[in-house]
């Protein structure tokens, strides 16, 4: 099958830009209400039925009235998302994520489940004897003042936007007086949303035991961010180091995790055996890890982009990495069109957009492999060919998220290939040794040997990412950049990779 364009082998890459461009021409239009976007929507795909017989005309048309559903889905979303106004509230609310100590009070997200339908209030509880007994699933009724997100006053971050694009209506202090613990009914929650919690509950369970296991609190901190997606253990100074070497995507659960995870299972017996049923399986469970770890971007997007890779490999068929990755932007961005506003779901789609962009450019000229990795005087060639994957990997996930580094961080890594390196094996190890630690924590004997071997890599990484981190220049910091020069970066980068793709191709043919 022929195709006049690059662009027609990845329809769902031209669907989910679209639909992104009707996004953010919604979010700046935003007196438009969602009917006239619906309108607009209904006129195009009219004319588009009406062109059929001029192809130009007719996908004209359809590609506008794709652009105007995402406004249309915008202004839904904006319709509904309404902000109560600034008063004393009394409310029954349920605890949705750990409560993280900052000076004198617990800082949490709760669902308040008094109102007309459910909202997400971002709640600072007063640090007593009671509070520190809340977790995750707990409920409350209280009685407190509920402000309209804002600013802090001098500060840099745009922490009201923030707020407000990740669907908190309302922030508010509660005092030791003002609340006491609760059980009511979540019915009104959604059945994802009461399935989260139930996991996180297990989540903040499997930390506890970890922790009265006799774990160091330094080596869980470790364990329970890479493989659980909890980061909450992790001190300011580790998450420093991480940030300044170029490796925190490790301490966001992605597309590695959920490899490692799903290598792992598939090499079930059960799995190897039944492998309609296997999938379902694995599918199932990674769902379900995905809803441990906390439903983040990064894992969202894995989770979709290995569905369909999974549904794909029953149905025999292939399945192009842009087009997975552009449904799964569609999908996320249909569900909750603020997450385009999500730094972790900028970051994330990036870095793998670049990674399948420059990866098997990078791997099948054979200019390159002939060079690197499959010269007949290479003595060790699935050394060499690691090492240049892992190079090609992490310098197009940087080169995909460095003008946003600059943009929201004001920093880029100096040393993340060195870094990367080293963080990506021990992260496949520990992720590896997690699960199993996790699941024979009762059995003494074999705990205490799964311990000891985390401890002995975590302390290890830990004292190379220092030691990285102690390089002359780690980070280029005060990389000032608005958004204009963001996406004419983003221009120049893609522009390069075009031309460096058709070189890579005429490499393959000559």
């Amino acid at each position: 099958m022929e195709t006049n364009g690059t662009l027609q082998l990845y329809p769902f890459l031209r669907i989910a830009g679209l639909f992104l461009g009707g996004i953010l021409l919604a979010a700046h239009f935003s007196s438009v209400p969602s009917y006239g976007w619906l309108l607009a929507a209904a006129v195009a795909l009219v004319f588009s039925i009406l062109q059929k017989k001029n192809p130009i005309a007719s996908t004209t048309f359809l590609f506008a009235c794709i652009l105007m559903m995402g406004g249309w889905r915008m202004a839904v979303h904006n319709e509904h998302f309404v902000l109560p106004q600034e008063d004393y509230y009394e409310y029954d609310a349920v605890v949705a994520s750990q409560p993280v100590q900052h000076g004198k009070v617990l800082m949490c997200d709760l669902i308040v489940t008094s109102f007309q339908k459910p909202v997400k209030v971002s709640a600072s509880i007063f640090n007593d004897e009671n509070s520190r007994k809340l977790e995750v699933g707990s409920g409350i009724h209280a009685l407190s003042f509920f402000e309209h997100p804002r600013n802090f006053e001098d500060a840099k971050y745009d922490y009201r936007s923030y707020l407000l694009h990740h669907g908190y209506v309302a922030t508010t202090f509660l005092y030791s007086g003002e609340w006491t613990p609760a059980r009511f009914s979540l019915k009104c929650l959604s059945m994802v949303q009461r399935a989260r919690l139930t996991l996180l509950r297990y989540r903040a369970s499997i930390i506890r035991r970890l922790a009265g296991s006799g774990m160091e609190m330094r080596h869980l901190a470790f364990v329970a961010a890479m493989s659980l997606g909890d980061k909450t253990l992790l001190d300011k100074e580790t998450r420093t180091l991480f940030s300044i070497t170029g490796t925190s995507h490790v301490l966001a659960l992605s597309g590695l995790h959920f490899g490692i995870i799903y290598s792992l299972l598939m090499l079930l017996p059960f799995c190897r055996r039944h492998y309609f049923w296997g999938t379902v399986f694995v599918l199932m469970a990674l769902w379900s890890f995905a809803m441990l770890a906390g439903l983040s971007s990064s894992i969202v997007r894995a989770a979709i982009m290995f569905s369909i890779y999974s549904v794909a490999q029953m149905s025999r068929r292939n399945t192009q990495g842009l087009n997975s990755l552009a449904l799964a932007a569609f999908i996320m961005l249909a569900v909750s069109p603020n997450n385009i506003y999500d730094v972790g779901f900028q970051m994330s789609f990036a870095a793998v957009f670049f990674i399948v962009l420059f990866h098997q450019p990078f791997t099948a000229n054979p200019r390159f492999r002939k060079k690197f990795y499959d010269s007949p005087s290479n003595r060790w060639p699935w050394a060499a060919r690691w090492v240049w994957k892992t190079l090609t990997v992490s310098l197009s996930a940087q080169l995909g998220v460095a003008p946003l580094l600059a943009y929201h961080f004001h920093y880029l890594s100096a040393h993340f290939i060195i870094a990367n390196f080293i963080v990506i094996p021990a992260t496949a190890f520990i992720i590896s040794m997690s699960i199993p630690l996790i699941l024979c924590c009762k059995i003494e004997p074999v705990f205490m040997v799964l311990k000891d071997m985390l401890a002995f890599v975590v302390s290890l990484l830990e004292s190379a990412l220092r030691w990285i981190g102690e390089m002359p220049f780690p980070v280029f910091d005060n990389v000032h950049i608005n958004a204009i020069q963001t996406m004419a970066l983003y221009t120049a980068i893609l522009s390069l990779s075009l031309l460096f793709i058709n070189f890579s191709r005429d490499g393959l043919h000559s």
